[in-house]
């Protein structure tokens, strides 16, 4: 769809309140975790991360007088991750969570542009 996502598989999952967070939009980055404390048969990472760095490409509610409160994600992750991904998914064995600072990580702290002493003299 554009360049953010040009080289990844997009793979649609459905997902359930408590898989996602509720303030997930478009364009988000995400990294994809696998849940089950299980053996199951779909891949298991070590570090319990399916895949890093995923775009959201779309999102549908389900309408409002569905009894089911099942969200369609679509997601772009890196090729090798999709298996994994969609496996675990099937198996209700995911959940996402949103990338700080759009998926560079954590914001760092502003400091002020004033002088400040380190008590060295020169």
């Amino acid at each position: 769809s554009n360049n953010l996502v040009k080289g990844m598989t997009v793979v649609e999952l459905a997902l359930k309140d408590g898989q996602l967070p509720g303030v997930l939009q478009v364009g988000d980055h995400v990294n994809i975790y696998e849940t089950s404390d299980g053996s199951g048969r779909c891949p298991r990472p070590v570090n319990d991360i399916l895949s890093s760095d995923a775009v959201i490409t779309a999102l549908s509610t389900p309408p409002s007088n569905s009894s089911e409160a099942i969200e369609d994600v679509q997601i772009a992750v890196k090729p090798g991750d999709a298996g994994g991904v969609s496996c675990n998914a099937a198996n209700s064995n995911v959940g996402v969570g949103i990338l700080p600072n759009a998926g560079q990580g954590a914001e760092q702290p502003s400091y002020g542009t004033g002088s400040t002493s380190s008590g060295a003299t020169g």
